[in-house]
This record gives structure tokens, C-alpha cells and sequence, in this order.
């Protein structure tokens, strides 16, 4: 027999108490598990990321480019500009003479390739407003299935939340929640048709801008040309000025770049594209920091400490009695 101190607690016993009562404790691991197994069935099934490669033009479609940016950088706009020299001995001194010089202009058109297009096309893709927008056009999240117009919306924006443009070893990807698209190769094909029609439009709006620059320019030559003659009493001045205003509007500059412009692919609705999305590359992994088999382990410990204060605090209930 033992004697012991009151304050003083045998671990031997509670652990032979423990024992004993061991159904107690696996009844309570049971019942964590349980809990846990209901709780992780309310929830939303863990995230499936989908990976799928952005791929550039191909090296056949770049060179039809490089015809394009050939012809439009050999059709810089020419300008006019006086060059005043002296006469030649023979003549009257300290007269002057006027004479007409091409000069080539500063404005020009970019340069088209493979590394341009695709990165308009990963610009287009980055902006969340562009998303929501291809979001709310492919009908993917549909507005009837939500009770008000804001939740409709922060549905939307979460969406386009979750679409991510991340590189791998200087590959291009784009990274999607597939738990909110139930088509995602559908879903992808839009988003590859429209972002490739965003950039067409861009680049056509580019286009129409330096077709507006370029007339703009040629109509300022136009009018300080007229502006001089109708001040210059000088006949010499005059016969040069009138052949300035002659080059001037005879330039078919404007007329021979919108030529090359609408042979171009980029006015080519059919067969334009900036950059394709490879669905057959799509790779899905799990998104879950925490695996079952750590929550379930969390739980079994919790039920066996649980099951363990309540052995022990009946044992102790018991021995008052």
C-alpha cells in the first residue's frame, strides 16, 4: 500500500483509470470526427486551380508583319522645306535664291511583331474592368440566379479576381478559379475571341490616330505655305512657294498607308489574333493549405483530450460518493 500526501496525484492510477474507461475516450474521438466530417461536408469543396499556357503568333504569321512594318516604315510622310543659298558669282551679289529640299517626317508608325502583340494581349487580360466585362458578355455568371443586382456583381468581381496572369520560365499562363466556371474551355475560348478583338480595336484606334496626325500635319504645311504666298510679292519666292503648295497636295501618303493598312492582317477580322490560349496545356491542381488529413488528426487529439477530462472528472465524482 502506498500513502500519499493530499496534495500529491498518482499518475499511475490515472492512467490505470484512463485505461479502464478507454471507451469513453475512443466514443469522443469517434464524435470529433464526426463533427468534423459534417462541418467539411457544409463547406465549399476545396479550389481547383486550372493553368493554361498563352501562346504567341506563330513564326509564319510574324512575317507577314514584318512585310507590313517594311512598307510602312519606307512610306514616311515627306515634307517641304526651304533651303536659301547664294547665287553663283556670275550673278548680282547679296542676292539670295530659294530652293526646295525634302526632309523626311519624325511620325511613325510601331513596329508590329510576336512580343508586341502578345504583350497587348496580357495587358488587355490584366485589366480587371476588361474581365468583368468579357465576364458579364459570356453569361458564365448568369444575373437571374442572384437575388439582387450587388450581389450579381461582387459575384462578377470575384470572378475576375480569381483570373491571374502569372510567368514561368519566361512562358506566359493563365491562372483560374474552376470552381466558379462549369465550362472552363468555353469560358477560356471567349476570353481568347474578345481579348483578341479588344486588341484590334486598339490598334486600329492607334492607326486612325496617326492617319489624324499625319493630315493634321500636311494640312498645317498647306495653310503657312498659303499664308506666305498670299503676303510674298517676290516672283522667285512665289514660283517656289507654289511648287511647295503643289507637292504638298499632291501627297499621297495618307492615301498609300491606309492601302497597305487594309492588306494588313490587323483589319482582317477572320483571321486576326494577338496571342492564343492553349486549352490543351490546361493543368488543375488543388489550392488547399490545409490537408484532411491535418484537420483530422487536430480532431482526434482534441475528442481524446476531451474524452480523457471527462474519465477522469467522473472517476473523481465517483470516489466523493
Amino acid at each position: 500500500s502506498k500513502t500519499l500526501a493530499k496534495d500529491e496525484v498518482d499518475l499511475v492510477d490515472l492512467i490505470l483509470v484512463i485505461w479502464k474507461k478507454k471507451l469513453y475516450v475512443i466514443f469522443f474521438i469517434i464524435i470529433s470526427f464526426i463533427l468534423v466530417f459534417f462541418n467539411q461536408s457544409t463547406k465549399e469543396t476545396a479550389k481547383v486551380i486550372a493553368i493554361t499556357e498563352i501562346n504567341p503568333i506563330t513564326v509564319y504569321d510574324e512575317a507577314k508583319y514584318k512585310i507590313f512594318n517594311s512598307v510602312t516604315n519606307n512610306l514616311n510622310p515627306n515634307y517641304i522645306i526651304e533651303t536659301t543659298s547664294k547665287k553663283s558669282q556670275n550673278e548680282q551679289k547679296n542676292s539670295n535664291y530659294t530652293s526646295l529640299k525634302i526632309k523626311n517626317s519624325s511620325l511613325t508608325i510601331n513596329d508590329i511583331n510576336r512580343d508586341f502583340l502578345l504583350d497587348f494581349f496580357i495587358d488587355v487580360l490584366s485589366d480587371k474592368d476588361n474581365l468583368s466585362n468579357f465576364i458579364k458578355k459570356s453569361d458564365v455568371i448568369k444575373e437571374e440566379n442572384y437575388s439582387s443586382k450587388i450581389e450579381y456583381e461582387k459575384a462578377i468581381s470575384n470572378l475576375a479576381l480569381s483570373i491571374n496572369l502569372i510567368k514561368i520560365n519566361k512562358v506566359n499562363f493563365i491562372k483560374i478559379n474552376t470552381n466558379a466556371v462549369k465550362d472552363l474551355e468555353n469560358f477560356l475560348n471567349f476570353l481568347e475571341k474578345e481579348s483578341n478583338l479588344h486588341v484590334q480595336i486598339k490598334l486600329n484606334e492607334l492607326f486612325n490616330n496617326y492617319i489624324t496626325y499625319a493630315e493634321a500635319l500636311n494640312s498645317f504645311e498647306i495653310e503657312d505655305v498659303e499664308a506666305q504666298l498670299s503676303v510674298t510679292s517676290t516672283e522667285s519666292l512665289k514660283y517656289n512657294l507654289e511648287r511647295r503648295l503643289s507637292v504638298l497636295r499632291s501627297n499621297k501618303h495618307i492615301k498609300r498607308i491606309q492601302t497597305i493598312f487594309n492588306s494588313s492582317p490587323i483589319s482582317n477580322i477572320n483571321y486576326f489574333y494577338a496571342a492564343r490560349i492553349n486549352f490543351n496545356s490546361t493543368s488543375y491542381k488543388v489550392e488547399d493549405n490545409i490537408s484532411y488529413k491535418i484537420i483530422y488528426l487536430v480532431a482526434g487529439i482534441c475528442g481524446a483530450i476531451f474524452g480523457i477530462f471527462f474519465v477522469l472528472i467522473a472517476n473523481a465524482i465517483k470516489e466523493r460518493r
